[in-house]
């Protein structure tokens, strides 16, 4: 019982009962968010759309037959799972650059734009790479010198610089639409900390590889992508309760800052002897803040669309609907 296959053999059981049943379960979810989100805006026949949702779909699908194939087979399954969940991330930034251009043109967002179709391409091929290699016999494999290792490493490569790639633009452009990068990252802790663990999720693993796997031979692979998928779903939960915390607080202002700047203006009355000249100054400089500040507010909103699922009923809406209603009620004979 304390032959060397017999760690080997107990993490396959983990894997096949636990890891893997749960990592489907995740990329079901995964998948389903970006169906849904992009559903709900009615944009899923644009072909980058398209594209997005449908690799979202392939992370699914690959975990799928998990408890049928070898152990060879799925260890390629599961690589191309983690490649096309990454590559989906990849294809959202660049809806995303694409979307913020026509709102503001800015060579920045135009240089990410191109990253990121840089790394939509790559990721597509790593993935096709990986198809190929899994329809390959064992003879063919071998012929072709160190096939599968060149995959691997091509594969690990292309995530983690796509992941990093991704975190660099989410605060690129929270520091763009927001005005300040220290004050947002400050405000919203546990996304950052996530994001964080998210481009750092493999570096445990690789110490724990090289630590253990020579005297245990375990990969920790499941484990890893188990954990990855989490971190992802946390980073989209977070995103999306981050908008909708903002937009809360935008139509819900505070009543304290109300009060406060009726108690300015009862101190420091706006009268009305003085023009728009001492309040309202016709300057480059202040025509330059409102174009800003209109620009921020509109890539903020381009990124929302890309958040969140649908935006809420707000209030009015929600007491016309139910003001409609009782007038239905009281046209009724009675």
């Amino acid at each position: 019982m304390k032959a060397n296959g017999s760690p080997a053999l107990l993490e396959a059981t983990f894997d096949r009962t636990l890891f893997l049943p749960v990592s489907l379960v995740l990329a079901f979810v995964f998948a389903a968010h970006f169906w849904g989100l992009y559903s709900a805006s009615d944009r899923l026949a644009q072909p980058r759309v398209q594209f997005l949702v449908d690799s979202s779909w392939i992370s699914c699908a690959t975990l799928v037959p998990f408890a049928y194939v070898n152990q060879h087979t799925l260890q390629a399954l599961t690589d191309i799972s983690e490649t096309t969940m990454v590559l989906t991330l990849v294809v959202q930034v660049a809806i995303i650059t694409r979307d913020a251009m026509k709102q503001c043109k800015l060579a920045s967002l135009r240089y990410f734009m191109r990253v990121a179709e840089i790394f939509t391409a790559s990721g597509t091929s790593v993935a096709v790479l990986s198809f190929a290699g899994l329809c390959m016999t064992s003879t063919e494999a071998q012929a072709v010198s160190g096939w599968h290792v060149a995959v691997e490493i091509v594969n690990l490569t292309q995530q983690n610089a796509a992941l990093a790639f991704i975190v660099t633009f989410r605060y690129f452009y929270i520091a763009l639409s927001r005005g300040s990068l220290v004050a947002a990252v400050k405000k919203h802790p546990l996304s950052t900390s996530l994001y964080a663990l998210l481009v750092t999720h493999e570096y445990p693993f690789i110490i724990a590889r090289n630590a253990v796997e020579s005297s245990t031979q375990m990969s920790w692979k499941s484990l890893q992508g188990f954990y990855m998928r989490v971190l992802v779903l946390l980073c989209i939960w977070a995103n999306a309760r981050d908008h909708a915390a903002t937009r809360a607080r935008r139509r819900h202002p505070r009543t304290l800052a109300a009060s406060k700047n009726r108690h300015l203006s009862s101190i420091v009355p706006q009268s009305s002897v003085y023009p728009s000249a001492t309040r309202h100054r016709a300057s480059p400089s202040g025509a330059q803040r409102l174009s800003s500040a209109l620009s921020r507010q509109s890539l903020r909103k381009v990124y929302q669309l890309h958040s969140l699922v649908a935006p809420q009923p707000t209030k009015s809406a929600m007491s016309a609907f139910m003001s409609s209603l009782a007038g239905a009620a009281e046209s009724l004979p009675q």
